[in-house]
């Protein structure tokens, strides 16, 4: 009896509510259900609910039939919160809603015409996403709801999704057939022919000649054998391993792990005068190398072995020089080879009058192709000669590197105008008589200023060309300048570049090219991947753009405690009828401003959502539980993603991105391991050397790590296992990377490094051999290495970043500067940037990076930019970066003497956007 008249008394509080709503009597209506002793169920459940939303308490009213539904299986409550969702623009939770009540009773929503139009939009965001199955169930949702439409214009629409739907979900099953038509042991089988794949690379390159093999090596990443290294080095010697000089960091690569034992006898054994240059290269980068130092009774036998090198390169001999940073003597040499002298002039007869002096062409001595000396200076359309012994030789495949080589070290001497004067002359000369190469040499030149801050002078040089290659470089110079601008907040004071210019082609010239930077630097171009269907940082942060979306990031980009942050974020997230575009912004802003209760919140209430199939959905409800700190139902959601995936591979990365960010180190090791298993021939160096910094990431508070005999072991169990993955010749890079790597990790300390050090290095020649890797370690974990300026050579790009770093050099060495390729020193130009007590230096340093450079370093340097920048020209610089500007990476080369230059955008990709626009930590283990 007692139990009957408790549950009529609750029903009869429950009938109150239905009716006190009905009247519009809202607050009594809330005030009732609060006064009750159990939560309300079923129609009273729904009544509060509108109670609640009319008082704007919309939160709440989700709450109450969330509840209803999750506690009382009522499905009318299911139905009723998509409605209220709906009615306040929270499409994307609405639609999982809408779904699941399908799913669970077909005529639930059976006549709602309103609902078809929602899920069939999800359907073609989730079809442009690769998540094509998905999209097909959603159809098939919405045709249950409305049945097939009749109008023609809705059959055409509708026949037209589905073409999309279907060919995104046959582009699903072709992936995941081919994904299993892997048998037994064809892991093994394809690691085998990866490793004879590249064993016939070099020995075809090996039979090709040293320059060849130079190549090969470097795009493997190998070390060579002592012949192989001894032949290279002989070669290069003579001018005959390739056009580029060859840096001490790739000296370093060749040696590898091998000693100065292993070594003598292939150098020893060549050309006495040959063998003085190998063993000065050898000695500038293996400590073992026996050398006697300068005594007080004459020169030591570095500085013998410099002048016999000098001479027996002959007409080589600069690049010794400029090996060793004589950039005067360099140039001279390099004259002598190529400028026209004048003949000898015979005595005069006494019946003739005075004779003209003849010219002739000087002629190298040894194999280099002879000049044809031009009787006269050739004029050029459009282009001044200099005068300058460069305008008298014609432009030959062969000798145009030179020539164009000559205007760099003018510029290097302190003469910029001369030296632009010649490179434009030779390039535009050049182009005219169709020289083989001359747009791409053109290109080269006008990105080597343009790396080095100087785009004014890169737009002046690759403006004499209309090729392909050369007009990227302009677009990039335009983009450079736009960046200047915006950081100076106008015209830069004391701008050495632009003066340069005016000087050299007239102030007109400047002006007139100036009204053109908006336009070249442009980039209309984006690559057509399923990325796409979602709308890029630029489009959501513009002044017009509206949204739940647009209006979270403007807030969050504003910097204030708005106190809404975290409730924009989260309706953000709600609104996206795909989920997956919003997610990829918003939860890496939620991890990083703590908003954990929002993320929990969201994640609570997609918890029971069965219906969201599609991958990135469910990578982000996975990312959203790992910011709550629900690591089981983190686990099973990123199972779901990786297994829904048309590309696992790609999304257990982003998982295992996401569950490091958050500190969830067990799920950050399956991610790792989960891609790296869905990696063609289960190999990605990068995924595996992430799987050992993360293997690592506990050393410094692990108990078991630090207090036990197995923890103890785990370090050098990791590093072992990364360095057995590859074949002995790629050791040295690995070992090299991993402690490059060790050094970006916020956890290094000195405690780590005397942990990890016998880890990487377990023998003394391992030590010796990686000075570089350990410096790097060192650095990081408070003992600098002791390194000084005249420690460091020219072509020694690795220790100078480290002393550029220390603050003990302020800028690049003249001779890095002007004979090495920026390509090869992004890592320097960053750490210039970075680190360079000039803040002119600094800046310009940074432009140039962000403007030519790879595409982690050129979001490295647009944060560099930002982080110098005053806060009035901050936002200035945001717009600019968010643009797509145009700009240049390097290519791949047909020719490796020749640095070939790509179109790209400034920021390639959402994350690196994200990154650099709300000043995220970049990702530390480099995915």
């Amino acid at each position: 009896m007692l139990a009957a008249a408790v549950l009529l008394a609750t029903a009869g509080c429950g009938g109150a509510v239905v009716r006190l709503t009905k009247k519009g009597e809202y607050d009594e209506a809330i005030a009732k259900a609060e006064a009750m002793r159990s939560p309300p169920r079923g129609r009273a459940a729904r009544s509060l609910a509108t109670a609640l939303s009319e008082r704007g308490r919309h939160e709440q009213a989700r709450g109450v039939l969330l509840a209803d539904f999750r506690h009382g299986g009522d499905l009318r409550s299911l139905v009723a919160l998509a409605d209220l969702e709906r009615t306040l623009g929270l499409d994307g939770i609405a639609a999982s809603h809408y779904a699941r009540a399908v799913d669970l009773q077909q005529d639930s929503l059976r006549g709602r015409a309103d609902v078809c139009p929602l899920l069939r939009r999800r359907a073609a965001v989730w079809a442009a996403e690769g998540a094509g199955l998905a999209a097909e169930r959603d159809l098939e949702r919405a045709r249950i709801i409305c049945g097939e439409p009749t109008e023609p214009a809705a059959v055409a629409e509708l026949q037209r999704l589905r073409a999309l739907v279907d060919a995104s979900a046959q582009g699903e099953v072709d992936a995941r057939v081919a994904r299993s038509q892997c048998g037994d042991g064809c892991e093994e089988a394809d690691g085998q022919a990866r490793r004879q794949a590249r064993q016939a690379a070099l020995e075809r390159a090996r039979k090709e000649g040293p320059e060849a093999l130079r190549d090969e090596a470097a795009r493997q990443g190998v070390q060579l054998p002592a012949e192989d290294v001894a032949a290279i080095l002989v070669a290069d010697a003579r001018g005959r391993a390739g056009e580029a000089l060859m840096t001490d960091d790739e000296v370093r690569g060749l040696v590898g792990e091998q000693r100065w034992t292993d070594l003598a006898p292939a150098v020893m054994s060549s050309d006495a005068d040959l063998t003085a240059y190998a063993q000065l290269r050898l000695a500038a980068v293996m400590s073992d190398v026996p050398v006697t130092l300068r005594s007080r009774t004459g020169p030591g036998e570095l500085d013998v072995w410099l002048a016999r090198a000098t001479e027996a390169a002959g007409e080589q001999g600069w690049r010794v020089l400029a090996w060793a940073g004589d950039v005067t003597g360099a140039e001279l040499a390099l004259s002598s080879q190529w400028r026209p002298r004048r003949a000898p002039v015979a005595a005069p007869s006494e019946a003739a009058g005075p004779s003209e002096p003849a010219t002739t062409q000087s002629e190298p001595s040894s194999p280099s192709p002879a000049l044809e000396a031009s009787p006269t200076v050739e004029e050029v359309e459009g282009v001044t000669a200099p005068e300058h012994w460069t305008s008298r030789v014609e432009p030959t495949p062969q000798n145009l590197g030179a020539l164009l080589l000559e205007g760099r070290l003018r510029t290097a001497a302190g003469q910029g105008e001369r030296g632009l004067e010649i490179q434009r002359y030779v390039g535009a000369r050049a182009l005219a008589r169709g020289t083989l190469q001359a747009d791409a040499r053109v290109a080269d030149e006008a990105a080597w200023h343009l790396a080095h801050g100087r785009p004014w002078q890169a737009w002046a040089v690759a403006s004499v060309s209309t090729g392909p290659q050369s007009q990227r470089v302009v677009a990039a110079a335009g983009t450079a300048l736009r960046l200047a601008a915006a950081f100076c907040g106008g015209a830069c004071q004391d701008d050495a570049d632009r003066e340069l210019v005016e000087r050299t082609l007239g102030e007109a010239w400047v002006v007139e090219h100036e009204a053109e930077q908006v336009a070249v630097s442009q980039h209309h171009e984006r690559p057509g991947a399923p990325i796409d269907a979602c709308p890029t940082l630029g489009e959501l942060l513009a002044p017009d753009a509206t949204g739940p979306l647009s209006e979270a990031l403007k807030t969050m980009l504003d910097g204030a405690q708005d106190p809404r942050r975290a409730v924009l974020l989260r309706r953000a997230i709600e609104s996206d009828v795909g989920l997956g575009c919003a997610g990829r912004y918003v939860v890496p802003l939620m991890r990083e401003h703590g908003f954990v209760a929002s993320a929990d919140a969201l994640a609570e209430v997609l918890a029971h959502e069965a219906t969201l199939e599609a991958p990135r959905a469910l990578t982000v409800h996975a990312a959203l539980a790992m910011v709550a700190g629900r690591e089981q139902q983190a686990s099973l959601l990123a199972t779901a993603a990786g297994a829904a995936s048309q590309e696992p591979a790609r999304t257990w990365r982003d998982l295992a991105r996401h569950a490091h960010a958050t500190g969830q180190r067990e799920l950050s090791l399956r991610g790792l391991r989960e891609a790296l298993m869905h990696t063609p021939g289960l190999h990605d160096p990068a995924l595996e050397q992430a799987l050992v910094l993360v293997g690592l990431a506990g050393i410094d508070r692990g108990w078991s790590m630090r207090e036990t005999a197995a923890g103890a072991d785990e370090p050098a169990a990791h590093v072992a296992d990364l360095v057995a993955r590859v074949e002995p010749a790629r050791r040295f890079a690995v070992r090299e990377q991993l402690a490059r790597a060790l050094a970006e990790q916020p956890w290094v300390d000195a405690d780590a490094r005397q942990r990890l050090a016998p880890a990487l290095w377990p023998s003394p020649e391992l030590e010796q051999a990686h000075a570089i890797g350990r410096a790097w370690v060192g650095l990081a974990s408070g003992s600098p290495p002791a390194l000084g300026p005249d420690d460091v050579g020219p072509m020694d790009l690795a220790a100078q970043t480290i002393l550029v770093t220390l603050r003990r050099r302020n800028e690049l060495a003249p001779g890095t500067e002007a004979f090495v390729d920026p390509a090869h020193m992004e890592a320097l130009r960053l750490a210039v940037a970075r680190h360079s007590r000039t803040f002119t230096l600094r800046w310009r340093m940074a432009i140039g990076l962000a403007a030519y450079g790879s595409p982690r370093a050129r979001a490295q340097a647009a944060t560099v930019l930002l982080e110098m920048a005053e806060p009035a020209m901050r936002k200035a610089l945001l717009e600019l970066l968010l643009e797509d500007l145009a700009v240049i990476e390097p290519g791949d080369a047909g020719d490796p003497a020749v640095a070939r230059v790509r179109e790209a955008v400034l920021l390639a990709t959402p994350e690196d956007q994200l990154t650099v626009v709300f000043t995220l930590p970049p990702d530390p283990l480099g995915l």
